[in-house]
């Protein structure tokens, strides 16, 4: 399952510590959400922080693959992941994160 996937790829365990991983929820629509299974927004977010390994880095016009592989060690997730990990936790489901994120 594509969820595994991206769950092996989170080095930090503390990102999924006592995260429940055997169901994911389905949006069930209701009046108080125009019976669209989802009320309000919530972020998907992904960050690196800027150093100076990664400047000269950038210097060289890297590809993402490239800057990805430089900024793994920072231990912050990707789009992907947080997006899981907001799946398992019953935030969101797994077809709205496909429709937000490039899961590939």
């Amino acid at each position: 399952m594509k969820i595994d996937e991206i769950l092996v790829g989170i080095t930090d365990g503390s990102y999924i510590k006592d995260l429940q991983t055997s169901s994911t929820w389905k949006a069930v629509g209701c009046e108080q959400c125009n019976n669209i299974g989802y009320k309000g927004r919530i972020g998907v977010f992904e960050a690196i922080r800027s150093d100076e390994s990664l400047e000269e880095l950038l210097k060289t016009n890297p590809s993402e693959r490239e800057i990805r592989k430089a900024t793994k060690s920072q231990n912050i997730l990707s789009m992907a992941e947080d997006g899981v990990i907001k799946v398992l936790k019953g935030m969101t489901s797994y077809e709205e994160l496909e429709r937000v994120v490039e899961l590939e």
